[in-house]
């Protein structure tokens, strides 16, 4: 019989980097841009997948009259990965991100963006396994195999009001971020407690600012794909973000709304019986045995964890007077290990605006390693995924040429656990047995030898011994006497 089922595996990251050429019409000088990225669609096909992406570029700047404005652009690009797992009938989940990003010139500027592709593929697998005859003595191993089905993205609306106590002039940027805490699942309906995490550029009064806030949701999505006792696991992203601006004398309020969108895959598992070993009183058997690999855990953790890092002026540079605000961070080199203690490291990287000593707004870029042990309890060791991003950051200036930043990070780890066994795969009958002849036999059990052991060795059945040897106590210890009485 043919035993079939499903598995998670990890597809390994691919980075690349895209130049790209902005005109920004009545620009005098671009202060900084910020890039994001969004996966459109994709298409697998044999060892590899093509991604269709929107790469959106927000250019804050300063025009000839010394306001501050922005301006955005989109561009469709497209990416091929590769990856011997990933086949044309293949499931796949992929999600993109730029992990840094620097830019040349000053109202026609050049921006060179590193982006990050990575995700899973849910992979069939199977292996032959023998059903045995009822003529034949075997043992039996029940183990668990998964099925894994998609849960398909669903939408919802996570919305808020947040008052702010500066009146804002305008918004220049934006990026929403989002955690999920707590998946749990009924019959088909899954339900979800998350949170978005929205990273603010404005002006109020003519300054530059940035601000942290938060929209906690809670919801109920559909999938038809989950039943009772099923594992959940769900990723979520921000397909949309609306802020609508309302003033007034003591400060500004403003109406959120973000368009959340859901995906993931739920796991069952049936149980089947597997043979591990097997022989024939009467019966010459011919058996073969391989190692097959069956996911048996699947783990998943997240943490909040404290950045802190610092950014000294480059040598020479005009001195820091103020700092102003910080732009949407980026996660990358990004890794996760497990050995004996779940740890995950990588490198936060953000960009700083600040007023210098001739009063001239300039950028400085941080970079904030991190390494958080993030779990002590790990029980998976295959398939490691994380994921991190920075739900606020902040900074100020320590000296005249020094920049203090401190935030919160959000990290994420899913892994499977995997167990070898070794089973029956093919089972041939050479003929019959030759019987052995003596009325009596006496075996002395070796150290770690079980019942099953025994009785193999002597060619009966294990209720036989059991039967004749009253006393014997299971499980049975090395150096004890077991008889066998035959019938010539």
């Amino acid at each position: 019989m043919f035993i079939k089922g499903d598995k998670r595996e990890q597809i390994y990251p691919s980075q690349f980097y895209v130049d790209q050429e902005l005109s920004v019409a009545g620009a005098e000088r671009v202060i900084c841009v910020i890039v994001n990225a969004k996966i459109t669609s994709y298409e697998a096909y044999q060892g590899e997948a093509r991604v269709n992406y929107k790469a959106l570029y927000r250019a804050i700047y300063k025009d000839a009259e010394g306001a501050l404005n922005s301006y955005e652009q989109a561009f469709d690009n497209s990416a091929v990965i590769k990856s011997p797992i990933i086949t044309p009938k293949s499931h796949i989940d992929l999600e993109i991100s730029v992990i840094s990003s620097e830019f040349v010139g000053s109202s026609d500027v050049k921006v060179r963006a590193a982006f990050e592709i990575r995700g899973y593929c849910i992979a069939e697998f199977g292996f032959n396994a023998v059903e045995p005859d009822d003529g034949i003595c075997k043992r039996v191993l029940p183990v668990e195999i998964e099925t894994i089905q998609p849960i398909r993205e669903s939408e919802i609306l996570a919305s808020s009001s947040v008052d702010i106590k500066e009146a804002i002039d305008k918004i220049l940027s934006y990026d929403t971020k989002v955690a999920l805490k707590k998946v749990a699942a009924a019959t088909e309906i899954c339900q979800i407690d998350g949170e978005c995490y929205l990273h603010l550029i404005y002006t109020s009064g003519g300054n530059l600012l940035s601000r942290c806030v938060s929209v906690p949701f809670e919801t109920e999505i559909l999938a038809p794909n989950v039943t009772e006792g099923c594992e959940v696991y769900c990723s979520a992203s921000a397909s949309s973000t609306t802020i609508t601006l309302e003033s007034g004398a003591a400060g500004s309020g403003l109406k959120i709304e973000i368009v959340v969108g859901i995906k993931g895959f739920c796991v069952s598992k049936k149980e089947v019986m597997l043979l591990s070993d097997a022989y024939s009183c009467k019966k010459e058997l011919k058996l073969t045995a391989e190692t097959v690999y069956l996911e048996n855990s699947v783990c998943l953790t997240g943490v909040y964890e404290k950045l802190s890092g610092s950014v000294r002026l480059d040598e020479g540079s005009k001195r820091l007077r103020s700092v102003l605000c910080v732009c949407p961070p980026s996660v990358g080199a990004l890794t996760a290990s497990n050995n004996g203690s779940l740890a995950v490291e990588g490198i936060v990287s953000a960009n700083v605006i600040y007023i210098d000593e001739d009063e001239q707004l300039s950028l400085a870029t941080a970079e904030i390693p991190y390494h958080f042990v993030v779990s002590r309890d790990f029980a998976c060791q295959d398939n490691l995924y994380a994921k991190a991003m920075v739900t606020c950051l902040s900074a100020k200036a320590r000296h005249n040429d020094q920049i203090e930043l401190t935030g919160d990070i959000y990290i994420e780890v899913f892994g499977s656990g995997s167990t070898p066994i070794k089973i029956i795969t093919a089972m041939e009958e050479l003929g019959d047995r030759e019987q052995n002849d003596c009325a009596i036999s006496l075996y002395i059990v070796k150290p770690g030898e079980t019942l099953w052991d025994v009785a193999k060795a002597l060619l009966c059945e294990e209720e036989t011994l059991i039967r004749l040897n009253p006393d014997l106590k299971l499980p049975l210890q090395g150096g004890e006497k077991v008889l066998l009485y035959r019938e010539l």
